[in-house]
């Protein structure tokens, strides 16, 4: 063989091995490629279940209701303002298929309703009206200047209702300058459910509420379907029947976002954890008034006031399919 011949040969060989090397690398790189976009595609799957909320909340497997509970149990569902929710099992359904859940602790410091005028005790033209004037008497002119306890119209069974970042109401928005001290308007927060996830929302299910109606509205009974609603005076008796407490201290946060301070001020007087807190009952002749109920130290726990005052607590109610 001569050396140009022994030359090919060896740089045939070097060639083919080469040939055999780089398709190696090729196979190595496709599979990593392949790697990276499983991995892009299961991240990119994870945000879009999330909604793009960071709300902080149970993971999907974690928050669905359990699969069996009793009266009187303690539950953690849904999230507001980025903490988890207790809520304490109230009633069950005779067939054991679903539990009316009530929120352990009071979860925030809200007006019922806002002043219809925009502002609290004044009319729309400017003039004050306070206890002891015409407002008493002329049930018009009370939702103008202390807000509607009509439950189907008010601001907070459309923020409990909500799920939405803006929530839309449909007639004045419970903002500061309505409320009876200036504070803790609502009108740009989030809905109650917006911290909720789709599968959580979707085991809420939507009951048929029938409430007192208002003098206002001529009608002894009003009736809406609501996901999220406050209880009645009736429905009061289910504390009874479950061994639970009627009285519940608010959240930290709760106390904190109170910019009445409320709640402290009672306490310092009369040393207790617990506050008062709205129920969707309308005070029978009132169009302004809604009762709350008390803390305790008295033993009538029952009192009526204005529903634009805003340093009251939230107790939401839900009902739950169980075992979804």
């Amino acid at each position: 063989m001569s050396e140009k011949e022994h030359m090919n040969n060896n740089f045939n060989t070097y060639s083919g091995n080469n040939s055999k090397t780089g398709n190696s690398i090729s196979a190595e790189k496709s599979i990593a490629a392949s790697i990276i976009a499983i991995v892009v595609i299961w991240t990119a799957l994870l945000l879009i279940s999330d909604r793009g909320k960071m709300s902080g909340g149970l993971r999907a497997e974690e928050s669905i209701v359990p699969a069996t509970m009793e009266v009187g149990d303690t539950i953690t569902f849904g999230t507001y303002n980025n903490e988890e929710i207790e809520w304490r099992v109230l009633k069950l359904s005779e067939d054991g298929k679903e539990a009316v859940l009530i929120s352990k602790n009071i979860l925030c410091m809200k007006a019922y309703d806002a002043a219809e005028s925009g502002r609290y005790s004044y009319d729309k033209e400017g003039n004050n009206y306070l206890k002891g004037s015409a407002a008493d008497i002329d049930q018009q002119l009370q939702v103008q200047v202390r807000g509607n306890n009509d439950w189907s119209l008010s601001n907070i069974r459309t923020w409990l209702n909500s799920s939405d970042e803006v929530v839309k109401y449909g007639d004045q928005a419970p903002i500061s300058t309505a409320m009876s001290e200036g504070h803790n308007g609502y009108h740009n927060e989030p809905g109650f459910l917006y911290g909720f996830k789709d599968e959580e929302i979707e085991v809420i299910k939507e009951v048929e509420n029938v409430t007192s109606g208002n003098k206002l509205s001529g009608q002894d009974t009003v009736v809406t379907k609501d996901k999220v609603y406050l209880l009645s005076l009736d429905e009061l008796k289910w504390f009874e029947e479950a061994g639970i407490s009627l009285l519940a201290e608010p959240t930290q946060a709760a106390i904190a976002d109170d910019g009445t301070e409320w709640y402290w001020y009672d306490m310092e007087i009369f040393f207790l954890k617990t506050y008062y807190w709205w129920l969707r009952e309308p005070v029978k002749g009132a169009s302004g008034k809604c009762y709350i109920v008390g803390t305790g130290r008295e033993e009538e726990n029952i009192y009526k006031k204005d529903v634009a005052m805003e340093g009251f607590g939230i107790r939401p109610v839900i009902t739950v399919y169980i075992g979804n």
